[in-house]
């Protein structure tokens, strides 16, 4: 038996409310925004293969990419173990909680004894901070609490589920260098590398060119979908509720360029975060949108939508190009974002 001591932090997205709390046994108190962003969190893929019954939709970059992006911009030694074996996955967990550190997990929540979803999601975070003979101990975005338990059975089973984005009973903890690295020259490093995954994706399915794909695909939904009552929520959920902090994912973002801000004494990201907070209101709409289509089934609402992204790939496209310039030092100076942003220029109506 091991539990550690910890004061939980509970965040909005599992896998920067997992490294949060990592780096926070350690003594290093980040905020959220400012772990996702020097993460190059922010992007954008749509994914739906014929074995799929709903499309895929995320507001981020990929699962895993997060921690290593921030292992490179602190200069962390994360340590990562992976296996097939139950038996294996278990002793790599309780090897590190016995020897005194917190351990993050990636696993399908839906096993989890205190989730109440209905989807499976095995690219879900947490953090253990230890363990006895019946049940493990977690920090989960599941709740504002964010302590948790649940059965070492439930746990083994979340852990072995393979499944999309799954990675073999996955387990990391991190160690810091004896000192961090300076983030007034980190946090624009990772902005502008965050802005060129963005502006320069390797498929067309992801970055400002997933969601104008989207916008395409969008209207069509409520003849493609296999059942659009329950695939249109899911999709909703996705974008707004399933840890994205609202706005799918903007409003993270948004709020770490205020703080980047402030951190390097560059208004210029203030004006960007100001953007990007509008943006997450479009998006929160779009998510909206959805729902109501999923209870109407009106095609009309799909349109609206598709409507809004539309502009939303616009804007979005635009403001990356801004940090990109501004952050990699090729802005000319005394000019504000490249254009101005889209403010309610098609307004969501939902009843």
């Amino acid at each position: 038996m091991t539990v550690l001591k910890v004061k939980p932090f509970v965040g909005q997205h599992c896998e920067s409310t997992t490294l949060v709390n990592l780096l926070n046994h350690h003594g290093h108190a980040f905020s959220e925004a400012m772990v996702f962003g020097l993460g190059r969190g922010l992007n954008y893929v749509y994914w739906k293969t014929d074995s799929m019954e709903y499309p895929f939709i995320g507001g981020r970059t990929r699962p895993d990419s997060l921690t290593e992006n921030v292992a490179e911009a602190l200069e962390l030694k994360v340590q990562s173990k992976r296996t097939d074996s139950e038996l294996k996955a278990w002793q790599n967990l309780t090897e590190d909680l016995d020897a005194g550190h917190m351990v993050g997990l990636k696993l399908d929540s839906y096993f989890l004894d205190y989730c109440h979803e209905d989807f499976h999601f095995a690219a879900h975070y947490v953090a253990c901070y230890g363990y006895d003979e019946h049940k493990a101990y977690l920090v989960d975005t599941k709740n504002k609490q964010g302590v948790h338990t649940t059965s070492l059975e439930s746990l083994a089973d979340a852990r072995a589920y393979r499944g999309p984005m799954s990675s073999k009973s996955l387990s990391f903890t991190l160690t810091p260098p004896a000192r961090l690295p300076d983030l007034r020259e980190r946090v624009p490093q990772a902005i502008a590398r965050n802005a060129e995954a963005f502006l320069h994706p390797p498929i067309k399915n992801m970055g400002f060119k997933g969601i104008r794909k989207t916008s395409e695909l969008m209207p069509r939904w409520m003849e493609t979908l296999d059942d659009p009552g329950r695939n249109l929520r899911t999709l909703s959920t996705l974008m707004e509720r399933a840890g994205t902090g609202g706005g799918n994912f903007r409003a993270l973002y948004s709020r770490f360029l205020e703080e980047s801000a402030q951190l390097t004494g560059n208004a210029f990201y203030r004006q960007v975060a100001a953007r990007y907070h509008d943006m997450a209101g479009r998006w929160t709409q779009v998510a909206q949108l959805l729902d109501a289509a999923a209870v109407k089934r009106e095609p009309a609402l799909l349109e609206e939508a598709a409507g809004l992204m539309v502009d939303l790939a616009d804007d979005e496209e635009q403001a990356m190009e801004a940090l990109h310039a501004e952050a990699s030092g090729k802005r000319r100076r005394g000019r504000g974002p490249a254009r101005a942003v889209r403010t309610g220029r098609r307004m969501a109506h939902v009843n």
